[in-house]
């Protein structure tokens, strides 16, 4: 033995034989640098694959956050929706009481028909803006039934009270009916459920 040792290779079937491109210089690799060679590919492999496996976990994770990240934007949009509606609406019913579209007479009926049901001998004032108090007083003039109930009762302009405000007092306490009031009673009712 000179030191040198040979690894013999088996054959491989023609079908199978591994065809070795020749060298610039024409020299055929030799068998050991096949093998290094062979076992470099292996290891790109397995570090692409477990590059490819991390990516996949990732992509997973981050699929998972998906419909939370999009249930988030939509409350967002909801939320913001309601607001904007609310302030359209809070406008529309500013605008309509400023212009005296709104009739505060249905309110003065229903306040008419609760305070003499349960009033007990004490006298009713029913303030109003006084905007409105003449159109009230011509509904209750227009009508008998209402005329009877009013009979008695105290009709006053109070220029605190905005347009289509109507508060009602007797001994007993006080009734305020403020449509901006409702409407903001409302919408802390929206906000609510659409946080729900």
């Amino acid at each position: 033995m000179s030191g040198h040792f040979a690894i013999r290779m088996p054959q491989a079937p023609a079908a199978l034989r591994v065809h070795r491109p020749a060298a610039a210089a024409g020299a055929a690799l030799r068998p050991v640098q096949w093998l290094e060679g062979l076992e470099q590919e292996a290891e790109r492999r397995r570090e692409r694959h477990v590059a490819l496996q991390a990516l996949v976990q990732q992509i997973g994770v981050t699929l998972q956050a998906v419909p939370r990240q999009v249930q988030d934007a939509v409350q967002e949009v909801a939320a913001i929706a309601t607001e904007l509606g609310l302030a359209v609406a809070r406008e529309v019913v500013g605008a309509a009481l400023e212009r005296g579209l709104v009739d505060p007479l249905p309110i003065v009926e229903r306040c008419l028909h609760a305070a003499v049901q349960g009033m007990d001998g004490a006298r009713l004032r029913v303030l109003l803006s006084p905007e409105d108090l003449s159109d009230v007083l011509a509904g209750i003039e227009a009508s008998p039934e209402l005329r009877e109930h009013a009979r008695g009762v105290d009709f006053a302009a109070d220029p605190r009270l905005p347009r289509g405000t109507v508060r009602a007092e007797t001994g007993a306490g006080r009734w305020v009916y403020d449509p901006r009031e409702v409407l903001e009673r409302i919408s802390a009712e929206v906000r609510r459920e659409s946080h729900a």
